[in-house]
């Protein structure tokens, strides 16, 4: 569990190194990002070029786990899980490795190497365990994605759940939430995510600051977490339970 929680955590100070924020060196970004990025079978570079686009249409990335979608725990618990986001990174490692991912560009050769790298290391990973017969990769990275992805679920899903998506100002697309201080460290400043959309290439200590000027018109705040989960977690169970078919 607590492994799992400093990836989720890890993947929030990767999303500072895309922007390039979090070092002065272009190049200690990356590496740092590629590497904390890839615990959770995350491209570094895959995930900047689309994240650049979401930074322009928020509709473009993001979660669309909307409780009316989902009908059963199946459903609920392979949102939770990544199931699908793990699948697909298994199946460009394949491709990667096998030659099949268009290379037409830099940034589509450092996307088709990420993944590259991601399965040589997830090879090495397994035949380690094996050679040695100690389950140490399974211990130190395979089981921990399971707590890992649950708690990047509850960390990006609030980004802009609910939110008027068709908008390109940060003040209605996206949300800020009110939290403790460990828990704004924890998410690296996602709790102010309408600031960061706001002003993208601010560093995150600077969040809380921006947030202080233009949160009385934001459209879209919760007191908590807690609120915010509550609120859809009843929304989840409420459907769940309806009778197939109703309304």
């Amino acid at each position: 569990m607590l492994i799992g929680a400093v990836y989720a955590r890890n993947l929030e100070f990767a999303h500072e190194c895309m922007h390039f924020i979090a070092f002065r060196s272009r190049r200690v970004n990356r590496a740092v990002g590629t590497a904390l990025a890839m615990t959770l079978l995350t491209n570094f570079e895959e995930w900047r070029v689309s994240h650049a686009r979401h930074h322009v249409d928020v509709r473009d990335e993001g979660f669309a786990y909307q409780p009316a979608a989902i009908r059963n725990l199946w459903l609920l618990w392979r949102n939770l899980l990544a199931l699908d986001h793990f699948r697909a990174a298994l199946g460009k490692c394949l491709a990667a490795v096998r030659g099949r991912m268009p290379v037409r560009s830099r940034s589509e050769r450092r996307v088709r190497d990420g993944f590259r790298l991601m399965a040589t290391c997830l090879a090495g990973g397994v035949a380690f365990d094996l050679l040695t017969g100690q389950p140490v990769f399974l211990w130190l990275w395979f089981l921990p994605l399971i707590p890992a992805a649950i708690f990047n679920f509850h960390i990006q899903l609030p980004e802009h759940f609910g939110c008027v998506m068709d908008n390109g100002s940060a003040l209605i697309n996206s949300r800020t939430i009110t939290t403790s201080r460990f828990l704004s460290w924890f998410v690296n400043g996602n709790n102010f995510h309408a600031s960061h959309h706001w002003l993208a290439n601010a560093p995150i200590r600077h969040l809380a600051r921006i947030d202080a000027v233009i949160h009385a018109d934001l459209a879209h705040t919760e007191p908590s977490y807690t609120a915010f989960f509550g609120r859809y977690y009843r929304e989840v169970f409420r459907n769940i339970r309806a009778p197939k078919g109703a309304a």
